[in-house]
């Protein structure tokens, strides 16, 4: 791997605010037995610890799925229900790791210039040299989220957590978190099917309500590592914001895209 950015570990308890809002995947449990029940709620905070539950929308849920549970794959979106909470219930019949996934369809934001640029530097995704040059007053940005969430049935620690889902922006774990014998986690970041190089990823740990966060700059392999202790509940996050091709029209507009993944110990 090359270099990586490390930063130092910071400490926060339940008030404190570190990340902007953020939607992800959690399920209830980490671990089950095969024929239990485990809930997937999706989570809405502005850290990983300061959080409500939301309904899943059905109108704003591009893809919802399960992986592990067959060869394939397995819908979560309902069929009527508009809203839904929590956003599934799964009821895996046999050992293994779960992968569940959800695409949220895009929000769009409207920033005051400074504002734009203070939240661009804060998550370490966009060109500042050509947003700095954007000579307008009020900057669109649209921001689409990609959540997966890992949990494990009995003991059968399986390659499903390795898989690739084909998002627009995926982190992909290198090694299942799963495997007691794990020191640290390697992760990779695609964007559009491809490495991204030089992106931002955070991992943060929460346990007992308080959060420890390390962060690392990816490689030119989309690559990163962070150390491993198995304790509490993990988000593994990262922003990419892009200019938009055109930026054209009486905004400068720009495109976020938001990927997490949890799980837990």
């Amino acid at each position: 791997m090359g270099k990586l950015l490390w930063v130092l570990s910071l400490f926060f308890i339940l008030a404190n605010s570190l990340f902007a809002h953020e939607y992800w995947l959690e399920a209830d449990k980490s671990q089950v037995i095969a024929g239990e029940a485990n809930t997937i709620k999706l989570m809405f905070g502005e850290n990983f610890s300061n959080r409500v539950e939301k309904p899943l929308q059905l109108d704003r849920a591009i893809e919802f799925r399960a992986h592990g549970l067959s060869r394939k794959f397995d819908n979560l979106l309902p069929k009527t229900e508009k809203f839904v909470q929590p956003a599934a219930t799964i009821e895996p019949k046999q050992e293994g790791t779960i992968l569940v996934s959800m695409i949220r369809s895009a929000s769009v934001i409207r920033f005051g210039k400074a504002k734009f640029l203070e939240y661009a530097q804060q998550e370490g995704g966009t060109n500042f040299e050509q947003a700095l040059a954007v000579d307008k007053v009020r900057i669109t940005d649209t921001y689409t989220r990609y959540m997966k969430a890992l949990f494990q049935v009995g003991n059968l620690v399986n390659k499903t957590a390795l898989k690739k889902v084909g998002m627009e922006y995926e982190i992909i774990p290198l090694e299942n978190p799963f495997s007691k014998e794990l020191k640290e986690l390697n992760v990779k970041v695609l964007f559009r099917g491809k490495p991204a190089a030089g992106v931002k990823v955070n991992a943060i740990k929460r346990l007992d309500n308080i959060l420890t966060s390390e962060s690392a700059i990816s490689d030119q392999k989309g690559r990163c590592k962070f150390p491993l202790d198995q304790k509490g509940s993990w988000l593994i996050r990262s922003v990419k914001i892009i200019p938009d091709a055109n930026n054209e029209g009486p905004t400068a507009n720009f495109h976020s895209y938001w990927a997490s993944l949890t799980f837990g110990y």
